[in-house]
């Protein structure tokens, strides 16, 4: 690899740190009751269910804040969102590598 490939890779690591950190900004400006069901959600991996016995509220509720906070943070990202979101989220145990490079 010559040192103008290592360079290049750096910069993508760097604008790849960048979104991650930008995705997580966002995340923080969601609603308090947006941002709690995301991360349960995406964080935790509870499922609908699960989460609203934990919040005491209905599963249409759970499901209109995940709709609510993804369509914050998708117009926000704008590109690769679903593929951060897996990334970040995702037990690595859980994905299989055709998954991964399926994105």
């Amino acid at each position: 690899m010559s040192e103008g490939d290592e360079l290049v890779f750096n910069e993508n690591e760097s604008l790849t740190n960048q979104k991650i950190e930008f995705l997580y900004s966002e995340i923080e400006k969601l609603s308090p009751r947006c941002k709690e069901t995301f991360l349960l959600s995406k964080k935790e991996g509870l499922t609908c269910i699960e989460i609203a016995d934990y919040l005491e509220i209905s599963t249409k509720t759970v499901k209109n804040n995940m709709i609510k906070a993804f369509s914050i943070l998708r117009k926000k990202m704008k590109e690769k969102f679903n593929t951060l979101i897996l990334l970040l989220f995702t037990d690595p145990n859980k994905v299989s590598k055709k998954s991964i490079f399926n994105l």
